[in-house]
């Protein structure tokens, strides 16, 4: 946190070893989904504020902060996570209580999520979802989970970067 502009992405392969194997498939796509951390949470998408030990970032910036507030600091308008937020997690009420873990939107609500993890918080949710986007077919359905999924088609670069990795 020192300097958000440097990012580094350390991976242990015992993680990804069963019973003596890699597990090809489940490391690539939890590498895509911490890339998509990386994109979407950048200082091209988030203002990032230094803060002291004794504040947070929430207590310092809430008033100043136009877009969305999120823990690592505020979104930028038209930042891939902030869209993401509008469309999929318009109720503000219903996001400050699954941010403070008051809320599970998951349960009975399967139809809109990629994976129960992705129902943690919107951060997590578009992490998950680019990973599916970029693994999966295109999908034709209309459920909660497959309009995330077509959302990132509305970003040409992101449309490039599933090439790219799919390459």
């Amino acid at each position: 946190m020192s300097d958000p502009a440097l990012w580094n992405l350390t991976v242990n392969l015992d993680a990804f070893i069963f019973d003596g194997e890699l597990d090809e498939e489940y490391m690539i796509s939890t590498l895509i989904h911490e890339y998509a951390h990386v994109f979407s949470l950048n200082v091209s998408q988030v203002r990032y504020y230094p803060v002291t030990d004794n504040e947070t970032i929430l207590d310092r910036f809430a008033q100043n902060c136009e877009n969305q507030l999120i823990g690592e600091g505020c979104l930028y308008a038209g930042a891939y996570l902030d869209d993401f937020i509008d469309t999929f997690w318009s109720d503000a009420e219903e996001l400050e209580r699954v941010r403070a873990e008051e809320l599970d939107v998951y349960t009975g609500n399967e139809d809109n999520f990629i994976s129960e993890y992705a129902a943690t918080n919107p951060a997590e949710d578009i992490a998950e979802s680019f990973t599916y986007f970029v693994l999966k077919p295109t999908p034709s359905g209309n459920s909660g989970a497959d309009k995330k999924l077509r959302f990132f088609y509305n970003y040409k670069e992101l449309e490039n970067l599933r090439k790219l990795i799919r390459s």
